[in-house]
């Protein structure tokens, strides 16, 4: 009599990204001690397959009538497609092998690194026009289309100290900070094209950045401008 698997009797696993999780809850209804000596998972993957083993607790013995959890974790391909994958758990018991169905659920994963082409723009004129570039990466399982940027607000960059501690002599050490005051004007970005980037592909983007009237000269000024899902810096030197 083998082990019983709580539940629906198949486990569920979900992985987005590059990690996937699930648990396994095993029955022990054959009236005696049951010692897992090993556990192993393997997903199949299109035409492959990919196994691994299951870490075991300290105590691998479910008493009669007990349960025991078994944590899966593993980590993926960040562009395994969304979908269902079949899989299944081994283990090796002291009352002999036993196999159990199992499922790999992968979630839908929009995700783009963004790299600016340019980070630092220097002698910028308030309410000006700015022409520059950024490139997209998708690091996601999904295609992923830039329509916009969002209209973000501009900080003001200054230096101030942190303070790192304070010694049994009562000396106080500090170092430079940067200080962000946030500004009520905004930079506006206009794309000169909406692309749609395929899974591990990238694209160049040109973008036009307004800088708004009303800014002083000779500050050092930042935003956090977003794409989707990931943000970078620019830097303006008016």
């Amino acid at each position: 009599m083998p082990l019983d698997v709580a539940g629906s009797g198949t486990v569920l696993m979900l992985g987005g990204g590059t990690t996937a999780q699930g648990e396994i809850w095993l029955e022990n209804n054959t009236g005696a001690e049951v010692t897992i000596d090993k556990a192993e998972l393997t997903v199949q993957v299109g035409a492959g397959s990919q196994t691994g083993s299951i870490p075991l607790p300290q105590d691998a013995s479910i008493g009669a009538q007990s349960f025991k959890r078994l944590a899966i974790g593993f980590g993926m391909e960040p562009s395994t497609a969304p979908g269902e994958y079949p899989a299944t758990v081994d283990l090796v018991t002291s009352i002999g092998s036993q196999t159990i169905a199992a499922m790999l659920i992968v979630l839908a994963n929009p995700q783009l690194a963004v790299l600016p082409e340019q980070t630092v723009f220097t002698e910028v004129v308030s309410g000006s026009t700015i022409t520059t570039a950024m490139i997209v990466r998708n690091v996601g399982n999904v295609a992923v289309t830039v329509s916009s940027v969002p209209d973000e607000p501009l900080f003001e960059i200054g230096v101030g100290q942190r303070l790192l501690g304070v010694d049994a002599t009562g000396t106080v050490t500090v170092q430079p900070a940067i200080d962000l005051a946030e500004l009520p004007q905004k930079l506006s970005f206009t794309l000169a094209s909406t692309p749609t980037v395929g899974v591990a592909d990238w694209a160049k983007v040109g973008v036009d950045i307004a800088v708004p009237a009303g800014l002083s000269s000779g500050k050092h000024l930042r935003a956090l401008p977003r794409i989707v899902n990931d943000r970078c810096s620019i830097d303006l030197l008016t």
